[in-house]
């Protein structure tokens, strides 16, 4: 674990030479290393003789070199006698960090076969091993706090958050006390409405304002209040019956939380005294990793300052959180050269502030990643071996040699013996099946998490890239809110806020070109940005409560032209359907006659939220001239029977 501080110190998060394969070229995967190799093999020939044997015969590993591995088998002859072609390589890539994991993974691995009772410590080093790689890219790069971790339950996949909070609570990990505090002080769940947004977020927080009164006053507001638009789980919205004390001991928790945060980033990053300055790597806390804490941590060695890289093999930085006026839409000539200097800047820079790019998280992840597809290759064989951890060889010969001992003993001794020997076995079988059924769950819940962590890195560097949309004072929300769609003439031409969110999206368009990303992360990252973007829209139009005939076909004019633009940056095979159709449904909604407000409300709850259907029984109400009475009549209704569904 101490090797293993020391390189995460250093750690770069480069694409090291030589694809996801580790040790060096050639090298043994963790599947053949469990079922032979050089460890196996003297195992198998020296297995149940005595030790006085081996250390007679001498170390049958002094003639191989320090470090030498097995040559990769060569590629089978086809029919003609040439060899047969090899298979492509992994896509994977590797650093050097993960190679060195690799490595060890290795080296255990090799110890099953000559160590058979020491089996289930061996396993618990693999699992050791692969819990401290996927705790680092989750603090390096998951874009979350220990306290959305412990308070927030949909801040992350369940399987993910389960994996984190089983790593962070183990044992020897630096944050096993500070998480353990936050979960025995985890506020209690307000009895509130529904998710205000209609878009499930696995990725840090997509939903808006959590209570249908904070909706509503951000509804009759003609712009929006300052802070409406907070994370459900970080602050919660709602009524201001609390006392001042309340308020007091709601900051001071706050306070306290930021800089239990604030530890938690000292060793990934750097201060933020030079603001365009590479940062020099912190080393990595010992108890990062989960190791034993009564080791003593090694300093990790010095290593000289990083040479710049050339431009071209640089990419653009994420940028910080901060809102922007909209500004009128540049001429084509203009706009060319904005996107040229653009370019530019972002391959002249490779980080701002300490923060990653999104090629150090392709290639953290996709290590990761490559790590797992290890391990998953060699479960059915690491089964295997765990399955029979309580005999060997060496225990059936000395076994079997036991029993010409009791011939002559008495018949009752006899018996009690076996009844030992049988009990005996009935434990080790039992401890066995209970390790292996250990290891399954292992998989399911952790190895396979590594999925769900990839997906929440590339939303949460999403979710960066376009937080100039996502500010809720003065992104698309809050511009669509100001707009206002309540003019009594049919519109002439698009709004702003289409034009800015364009501008956003077509600079999210350049960093992930610029990032040379693979196609599949492309992919998604377009997608989750979709589900954003149409997100905010959908609560910009939620916020506008008085709106006309004409303003409703104003808004379906203005989304068109949004998706227009958008499918122009696309890459193939993203989709965006579903984003949109949520949106394009809310806004024909409005022309529904009154009386089936209650039975659409119902089967669309799940989507839209209970805050956001009153909203929009409100605009129609304001629309259509209905009585107040029946507005009153008609919310009733609803919120005793949307009650039932939540």
């Amino acid at each position: 674990m101490e090797g293993l501080r020391a390189l995460l110190a250093a750690e770069q998060w480069g694409a090291a030479p030589g694809g996801g394969g580790g040790c060096g070229g050639g090298a043994p995967s963790i599947e053949r290393a469990l079922r032979g190799g050089a460890l196996a093999a003297a195992a198998a020939e020296w297995g149940g003789r005595d030790l006085r044997a081996w250390l007679e015969r001498g170390n049958p590993f002094a003639g191989e070199q320090p470090g030498a591995l097995p040559a990769a088998p060569q590629p089978a002859a086809d029919a003609s006698g040439a060899p047969a072609a090899s298979p492509a390589p992994s896509p994977r890539v590797a650093t050097a960090s993960s190679r060195r994991v690799l490595c060890w993974l290795r080296n255990y691995a090799e110890l099953f076969a000559p160590l058979p009772a020491q089996r289930e410590r061996l396993w618990r080093c693999i699992a050791d091993l692969f819990d401290n790689y996927l705790l680092a890219c989750w603090v390096l790069f998951g874009g979350a706090t220990l306290e959305a971790l412990a308070w927030q339950d949909d801040c992350a996949p369940r399987r993910l958050r389960g994996a984190l909070l089983r790593i962070t609570t183990s044992e020897g990990c630096k944050y096993k006390a500070t998480v353990e505090e936050l979960l025995r002080n985890k506020p209690a769940p307000k009895p509130a409405a529904p998710p205000a947004s209609p878009l499930i977020d696995f990725g840090l927080g997509l939903g808006r304002a959590a209570s249908p009164a904070a909706g509503a006053a951000a509804a009759r507001a003609a712009s929006p209040a300052p802070g409406s638009g907070g994370a459900a789980g970080a602050g919660g919205g709602g009524g201001g019956s609390g006392s001042k004390f309340d308020a007091f001991t709601k900051r001071f928790k706050e306070t306290v939380v930021e800089l239990i945060n604030a530890d938690l980033s000292q060793p990934y990053e750097a201060g933020s005294a030079s603001r365009g300055a590479t940062p020099t790597p912190t080393p990595l806390p010992p108890e990062v990793a989960g190791g034993s804490g009564a080791s003593t941590p090694r300093p990790a060695p010095e290593r000289p300052a990083p040479s710049p890289s050339p431009p071209p093999a640089q990419q653009p930085p994420l940028p910080h959180q901060q809102a922007t006026a909209p500004s009128p839409s540049p001429p084509p000539a203009a706009a060319a050269a904005a996107a040229a200097a653009a370019a530019a800047a972002a391959h002249a820079t490779a980080r701002i502030g300490g923060r990653w790019g999104l090629r150090e998280r392709v290639v953290a992840v996709e290590s990761l990643m490559a790590i797992g597809d290890e391990l998953k290759a060699a479960k059915g064989a690491l089964l295997g071996l765990l399955g029979s951890s309580g005999s060997s060889p060496h225990s059936q010969q000395q076994q079997g040699a036991a029993q010409p001992e009791q011939v002559g003993k008495p018949e009752g001794h006899q018996q009690q013996q076996q009844q030992q020997q049988q009990q005996h076995q009935a434990q080790a079988q039992d401890r066995s099946g209970g390790l292996a059924r250990e290891v399954e769950q292992y998989y399911a819940r952790t190895v396979d998490a590594a999925g769900d962590l990839r997906d929440a890195i590339f939303n949460s560097a999403t979710r960066q890239l376009l937080q100039v949309l996502l500010d809720s004072d003065g992104g698309t929300a809050a511009q669509i809110a100001a707009a206002g769609y309540a003019a009594r003439v049919p519109a002439s031409s698009y709004q702003p806020w289409a034009d800015a969110a364009l501008r956003e999206l077509r600079g999210f368009a350049q960093h992930v070109a610029v990032a040379e990303l693979p196609g599949d992360l492309q992919k998604q990252m377009w997608e989750h940005a979709a589900r954003l973007v149409f997100g905010e829209v959908l609560e910009g139009f939620s916020r506008c409560r008085r709106c006309s005939v004409e303003g409703r076909a104003a808004m379906s004019l203005d989304l068109g032209y949004l998706e227009k633009g958008l499918r122009a940056l696309l890459p193939p095979g993203a989709a965006v359907a579903g984003s949109l159709r949520l949106v394009d449904g809310y806004v024909k909604a409005f022309y529904m006659p009154w009386e089936e407000l209650p039975r659409w409300a119902q089967l669309h709850l799940a989507e839209y939220g209970k805050a956001r259907i009153l909203l929009l029984i409100d605009a129609m109400a304001e629309a259509y001239g209905v009585k107040r009475a029946a507005r009153a009549a008609m919310a009733e209704q609803l919120n005793s029977e949307l009650r039932e569904f939540a």
